[in-house]
Formats: C-alpha cells, structure tokens, sequence
C-alpha cells in the first residue's frame, strides 16, 4: 500500500502509518486477502479497469459489503507501475434486499397459514400448521404449539414435533404444563418473547431433566389477545443463532394463532363479527394500498408527460430516475443513462464550477431558479436550457436534487428572428422570413389533421397522442414568435444545428404516405447510412 485517504482509514478503522507499505496478507485475514491478491494479480497482469464485489473486515471485526473498483497506472515507459482502487459501501443495500425478501417470504408464509387456518377442521391441525409454519421460518429443528386452557389455567400443548417426543426420555412425560418454569414459564409470566443462544448458561433457565432432548438455542413467544395470554410457540435448535427477525416474525405467526385459538373458544356469532371486523380492516387497508398505488401511478404519469426534461440526482452526483423528456433531450438510450452521473449524461461547461454547478449550489442551499446554461447531447450538439433546480430529503433521510431542464434553443433561434426585425435593410427578407416561419408550422398542422381525420376511426389513443403532440409543438412555435415580434428590436443571431434527415423524412413519410398510396404514387426512401 502506497497511499490511502482519510475515509479509507475511516472505514476500516486502521491508521495511515499502520496500512502504509504492508502487503495484503499483512492486513486483511487469510479468508479475504487471498480474494483481494488473486483480483489484484489478475488486473497487473493484463492491466486496464476491475470492478467486483466483496467482503471487508474492519478493524473492529464487523464484515461491510463493498463494490471494489480499480484501475491501473502506468510508468513513463508504459509498463503497469501500480493500481489505485475506490470501494463503494454497499453493506445498507444488501441488509435491505435481504431484509425485503425475509418480509416477503414472511408475508407468504403468514397468508398461506392464514388461508390453511380457515379450513382447518380441527383444533388440532391448526396446531400442526402453526408449528411447520414457524419451524420453517426460522429453520428450526424443535418446537411445541400450547394454548390456555380456560378453565384450567394449564398450558396443553396442541402439538409437539415429533422428533421432540421420540426424542425425549423424561419418565412420564404428559402434554400439559402445570408449572411454568424454566424459559418457557419465563414467556408465560413475562408476556414477552425470549431467545437465547445459549440457553445453558442463561440466568432464567431452570436446567433440563434428566433424558430431555439437548436445547441448544432457544426461541418462544406468547400468543398474546389484547394484554391476555392465550398460548404459546416455542422452538430450539435452529441451524444458526436466532436473530430479532426471527423473534419477529414468530411474534407475526404468535399474533395469527392467537385469533386461531379467540376463534375455537368464542361462538359462532362472535367469530362471526371478529371476521367481519377484520375483513372491514382488510377492505379498508386494501383500499388505502390501491389509493396509494393510484397516486403512485398518476404522479408517475404527471413525471412522464412533463414535456421538459426532469432528473432526479443524489448527493454523489449519480441520476436515480428521468423521464422521457430527458431521454429525448439527451438523444442517449435509456441503457446508456443507467448508471452514469449527471454531468456524463448531459455535460456543460458549468459542471463542477463552484456555485456555477446546479447540484453543487442547491447541496450548498442555494436553489436555481430559470438558470440559462449550455448542455452537449449525445450526438455533440449544444442545447440552451433553462434550469430550475431544488432539494428534498428522502426516507432515509438523505439529500434529493430534483432538476428540470427546459430546451429553449428553438426559442432563441426564433428570438434572434424577431430581434432582427429593426435592424434589417431589406424588409422584404425579414417578412419572408417570419411567413417562412409561420407557413412551416400551420402547413405542418393542416397536413397532420388531415391525416389524423382520415385515419381517426383506426388510430390507437397513443398515435394520437403523437399528433396531437406535434401539433401543440407547432403552435408553441408560432405562439412563441409572435410573443417575441413585440420587441421588435435588437438584431439577428443566426444558429445552425446538425438535422438528423433519417428523423425528418421518417416523420416527414409518415405524414404523406396515404395520399401518395390513394394516387398510386409510390414512395421509395433511401439514405445514405453515412
């Protein structure tokens, strides 16, 4: 190691003077640093880029998920001197995905368990049910399902693994719990759930008879109706330590059961008015999901038909979302704009430029309001945009930049048009002009209602959409310039542009095709790739 920053230090939690001029092996253990040599010896070899994807143990012995990206550097003679390497903390991402699939499996499970509780014939089965589905969830070995009886007070167990049973040799071993000892009695008096991975040496544990099956972790919660304890779910010796999550989603099957066993004991008519309550709670959650999913959609909506472009950036500087406006502003694919920064998708001269960067000034709490600024598209033609940007903060709490970017090169041109007017000698030119410019937009609307008329009863909602847009950008046109004629001063800025021809005759085809096809007029488009 030749050199490291401060967040580098920060991260792993080892001093400058400690990494400088160790080797791999010297810092990271054996299970990782023959990981990093290989990388490493592999990206000196044939030089270039490496990006992928590990585990870094920190000082403090906590592993973090990071994306490790690296690059070669070279002497004057250019042979490979070195690399130089930039890890990405992605350690809240992977905790998320994996928090998020752990939910849903436990949103499956608790749906098919409630869906197999209502047929459930017997008491009995909805014990077995209860059991499998927790087991599962937790991927443990052991386990037990009791409920309350009401007029005893005793804990009965309503099922048992059999491995538990077979397994285990107490003499006179029966289904009911008159005591509550041990961690199990320590969940009924408490009302709380309890795990242990070491139940041995836990405090509250009253030790294990002699021929009980060995416990080597433990894991119970009490199936609670309202502040009353109606049962309980106990399970042992899972394949890994038991975690919060497994507490709960266990407490998620405990609070199922629950209801299970108010339904075994309430009458029909009861049962009767909790289940309508509870599909009332269903109804209405449902409907606020599909009020939230409709919400969703229309400012999804709203954010697509903007006819200015709109990105969303983060305080790094990476684009988290666009809409189509910005596509087509940036005359890049929606592939290409995956995964590049704000100033690569659409660069200007004021990226990076202290206060003069959008995203810079409105970190800093300044935002931009209508700031003209000179963006390069994809195909190297420079666009006048106005910008509007401004921040929120997100769920997580971190900084959002929302920017809006309005072409206005089209209306510059036509304002150097109607600046023009009072400066020009031949007036006769600049009238041509303006009717140039007025023909071009009206004849365009004539020619596309003509076909949309024509066509009207077969085109689908979006062709007309097309059209329709067409049309409003030609009259956005003609508006803008008979705004701008009111000066009627300044003088005449030429701009000239690079025109895609295959995007003109394309659009320009599709517009007379028809009429050509009613002559018997063939129409034959050929263009030179180059």
């Amino acid at each position: 190691y030749l050199g490291v920053n401060p967040a580098f230090e920060q991260f792993t939690g080892t001093s400058k003077d400690d990494l400088l001029g160790k080797r791999v092996e010297e810092l990271w253990p054996s299970e990782l640093h023959q990981r990093y040599q290989s990388a490493d010896d592999a990206l000196l070899h044939r030089g270039g880029q490496q990006q992928y994807e590990s585990p870094v143990k920190r000082a403090d012995g906590q592993l973090r998920q990071v994306v490790f990206n690296k690059a070669t550097f070279e002497t004057d003679d250019r042979d490979i001197a070195g690399l130089i390497g930039v890890m990405l903390d992605i350690t809240h991402i992977r905790q998320t995905e994996e928090a998020l699939a752990r939910q849903l499996s436990v949103s499956r499970a608790l749906n098919e368990l409630s869906r197999a509780m209502l047929q459930a014939p017997s008491f009995e089965e909805i014990g077995t049910l209860v059991l499998d589905t927790a087991k599962r969830l937790t991927n443990s070995e052991l386990g037990f399902v009791g409920y309350i009886d009401r007029a005893s007070g005793q804990l009965v167990s309503l099922q048992l693994s059999e491995d538990v049973w077979s397994k285990c040799h107490v003499p006179g071993k029966v289904p009911v719990f008159e005591k509550g000892s041990g961690l199990f009695g320590w969940v009924l008096t408490h009302k709380q759930a309890l795990y242990t991975n070491q139940p041995s040496q836990d405090e509250r544990s009253g030790g294990l008879p002699e021929g009980h099956v060995a416990i080597e972790r433990f894991l119970s919660v009490p199936a609670l109706f309202g502040n009353r304890i109606v049962g309980q779910i106990a399970l042992a010796n899972a394949a890994t330590d038991y975690q919060e999550a497994d507490v709960s989603a266990l407490e998620q099957v405990a609070t199922i059961y629950a209801l299970a066993i108010e339904r075994h004991y309430n009458t029909q008519g009861e049962l009767h008015k909790a289940y309508e309550d509870l599909k009332a709670e269903v109804s209405i959650r449902q409907e606020a999901v599909h009020a939230a999913r409709q919400a969703y959609d229309e400012l999804m909506s709203i954010f697509q038909t903007i006819s200015s472009g709109v990105r969303v950036i983060d305080e790094n500087f990476n684009v988290t979302n666009f809409n189509d406006a910005y596509v087509r502003l940036t005359k890049r694919s929606i592939d290409d704009l995956k995964g590049q920064k704000c100033h690569e998708q659409l660069p200007g001269a004021h990226c990076f430029h202290g206060e003069a960067c959008t995203v810079m000034s409105v970190l800093n709490g300044r935002p931009v309001e209508d700031l003209e600024v000179i963006k390069t598209d994809a195909e190297g033609n420079q666009i006048a945009c106005l910008v509007n940007a401004s921040m929120y903060v997100n769920r997580l709490g971190q900084p959002v930049i929302v920017e809006v970017l309005r072409d206005v090169s089209e209306q510059k041109r036509l304002e150097s048009i109607a600046q023009a007017v009072n400066t020009m000698n031949n007036v006769g030119y600049v009238f041509s002009g303006i009717r140039h410019e007025l023909g071009n937009p009206i004849n365009a609307i004539k020619t596309t209602m003509a076909v949309m008329l024509r066509k009207l009863d077969k085109l689908a909602t979006s062709d007309v959409e097309q059209y329709m847009r067409r049309m409003q950008s030609d009259i956005d046109r003609v508006e803008y310039l008979l705004k701008s004629l009111r000066s009627f001063s300044m003088f005449e800025s030429l701009s000239l542009q690079p025109l895609s021809l295959e995007t003109f005759f394309a659009d320009f085809v599709s517009l007379i095709q028809d009429d050509c096809a009613k002559q018997d007029i063939r129409l034959e488009l050929q263009l030179d790739p180059q």
